[in-house]
């Protein structure tokens, strides 16, 4: 054969092979699918061992059932009430798992469920684990909490709960910590943009700074501010300098518009329409009005604008025979 098929040949032959390792190794998304659908089978049949908790074996023949299913606890019987409802579990759709999904890993792992029963179950029903048993060591779809990845190696210390490992327990994820609210850094050590350190511990809780501070503080007042955020100002106060709420709806009236009014919000202002009832207003609703429209007159107790009862006895509207007032 001529040295270019031989090459073109060979290098047919590697497409074929990388097309076919490619295609059998499955991408983190079928990764991440396993593990959640073999999880919550695992979830299942825990809330299956509960429902099942008080039930009794009630055959005919006693000796029977003690000499070939034991108790009920640890029968078959048992296994199989659980495993015939493992996907018809209401709270699997919850789980983000569909029907679908569930009889196909379960198809994978009924033969390991079996052997789960009647090896580590029965030999320590109170701590045997069905996902440590089948989906981490079994099956492998899944990694033990505590570990991510495809290797399942072990998760950093997100600062003693400060943040969780992103893919814990699954064969896929980054290993990072993604830190809670108010913690940053690699390890979530560290406290976020206006938060501070409480009781100025170095390990302390991180928590939220004043919303008059921009970014950083030293606690929680106003006072405390490093710097004023936007919308606010710095005031001399009796106990030192503050960061103060600007009133924009006093400096520079924003809100143009006979019929709108300005309403100050904590380090900004909104705009809103005036009532109906109103020709001109400073606030929300009738009692808003600075004017009244037509059909409106000045409340008679309190501020703002009321109907006119154009029907009241003494109206001169709708004075024939046939006639009938009625106020809107």
């Amino acid at each position: 054969m001529p040295l270019i098929y031989q090459l073109a040949s060979i290098g047919l032959l590697l497409s074929l092979i990388s097309h076919v390792a490619q295609s059998g190794s499955p991408d983190s998304q079928q990764l991440s699918s396993q593990c959640q659908a073999c999880s919550a089978i695992a979830a299942a049949f825990q809330r299956g061992l509960e429902r099942t908790a008080r039930d009794n074996f009630g055959g005919g023949n006693t000796n029977w059932e003690e000499t070939r299913l034991g108790t009920y606890a640890l029968s078959e019987t048992r296994l199989v009430d659980i495993t015939d409802r493992l996907c018809k579990d209401k709270d699997n759709e919850m789980d983000g798992v569909t029907s679908s999904e569930c009889h196909a890993m379960l198809e994978k792992i009924e033969e390991d469920i079996e052997k789960f029963w009647f090896g580590a179950f029965k030999a320590n029903p109170t701590s045997a684990s069905l996902r440590d048993s089948v989906c981490v060591n079994g099956t492998a779809a899944c990694c033990a909490y505590g570990r991510w990845g495809p290797e399942c190696a072990p998760c950093p210390d997100c600062s003693g709960g400060r943040g969780d490992c992103n893919g814990n327990g699954t064969r896929t994820g980054t290993g990072a910590c993604d830190c809670h609210p108010g913690y940053s850094g690699a390890q979530c050590s560290d406290c976020s943009a206006k938060y501070y350190r409480a009781n100025g511990e170095s390990n302390g809780e991180c928590k939220a700074c004043s919303p008059a501070c921009r970014s950083a503080c030293t606690g929680p007042l106003a006072t405390q501010c490093d710097q004023c955020a936007d919308g606010y100002e710095t005031v001399q106060q009796a106990d030192g300098a503050a960061c103060v709420d600007i009133d924009e709806c006093q400096t520079r009236s924003p809100c143009s518009g006979p019929r709108s009014f300005c309403e100050n919000l904590p380090g900004s202002y909104r705009c809103g329409d005036c009532d109906r009832a109103c020709s001109a207003c400073s606030g929300p609703g009738q009692v808003g009005c600075t004017a009244c429209s037509p059909g409106f007159e000045p409340a008679t107790t309190g501020s703002g604008c009321q109907d006119v009862n154009e029907c009241s006895p003494d109206s001169p509207h709708c004075t024939g025979p046939y006639e009938r007032c009625v106020n809107l």
